[in-house]
């Protein structure tokens, strides 16, 4: 008998994006777009991209709350028996899950080209992504995950109520429980390549990154912002009541019991971010780049 390869899962999300902006040419010349203060810049109620090649991302959750609820009155992937003589049993494989998420984006800007220039020459905001999060609801986000009353009875897994003899093999392996609370998740690429880029690019002309509690920019040919805020009143992840693995209530004798590589696991996080910026496959390169990131709860 095996039980395997099940799926139960809940999630709530206030807000899901996906932004890409692609530039593959052979000659990229950019015309006249002098570097001014904040190429990327973000503040607590928007973001900005001023440059020749700019992507901007907004996402304002005010929802009172955003919540998720898998709970299970009866074992999800369980088997039960009056006793196990001579059996075989597998339980594996499964997987009950609840997430819930204010924010979630994944923001791309791509650049190739063989040959990059300005122009004038000079600085020159020539790609940017700038992405602002925020969730500001009064309420309480929530995960919850499990068995809605305790039990020893296994959510996943196998309760032989009674003995387990004649060389019975019982299995429980693989299988996962989890619940998450995301306020704001999601990732930030800036990716340029090429071989030669023509830009003086002077100092004088190069700010860099600055940072206030309201407002965050970059002043950078190639410029990327971050900035999430995460002001729920609660944000909380539970697995609630889980019994995973073998129960039994009477004798064992010449058979195996085997419980392995299973997970049970509950995240609450508020921000989560990867933000990449690259310049690759360059011979000659005279530019700035700069990279701001911002995360308050």
């Amino acid at each position: 008998l095996s039980v395997s390869s099940n799926t139960q899962v809940a999630s709530a999300t206030g807000s899901s994006a996906t932004n890409t902006l692609v530039s593959n040419v052979a000659n990229l010349t950019v015309g006249p777009n002098d570097l001014a203060a904040g190429a990327a810049s973000v503040t607590t109620t928007g973001a900005t991209s001023t440059a020749a090649l700019g992507l901007a991302s907004v996402q304002i959750n005010k929802e009172v709350a955003v919540t998720a609820s898998n709970l299970s009155s009866t074992p999800f992937a369980g088997v039960q028996l009056s006793s196990a003589a001579g059996s075989q049993l597998t339980v594996n494989g499964n997987l009950a899950s609840a997430s819930s998420t204010g924010n979630s984006v994944a923001n791309t800007v791509q650049v190739i080209a063989t040959n990059i220039a300005t122009t004038t020459g000079d600085a020159t905001a020539i790609a940017a992504l700038s992405n602002l999060q925020s969730n500001d609801g009064a309420g309480t986000d929530s995960t919850v995950v499990g068995a809605s009353a305790a039990t020893s009875i296994p959510l996943v897994g196998v309760q032989v109520n009674g003995a387990v003899t004649g060389s019975s093999a019982l299995s429980v392996a693989d299988n996962s429980v989890s619940a998450k609370a995301l306020g704001n998740t999601g990732s930030n690429q800036l990716a340029v390549t090429g071989t030669n880029l023509t830009s003086t690019a002077p100092a004088t002309n190069i700010v860099g990154t600055s940072s206030t509690v309201a407002t965050g920019a970059v002043t950078s040919e190639f410029a990327l912002t971050n900035r999430q805020t995460d002001a729920v009143a609660a944000r909380t992840a539970d697995a609630n009541n889980v019994v995973l693995g073998i129960n039994t209530t009477g004798n064992l004798a010449a058979s195996t019991l085997a419980v392995t590589n299973n997970l049970v696991s509950a995240e609450a996080r508020n921000n989560q971010i990867n933000n990449v910026a690259s310049l690759t496959g360059f011979a000659t390169l005279t530019t700035s780049a700069g990279l701001l990131n911002e995360q308050t709860s």
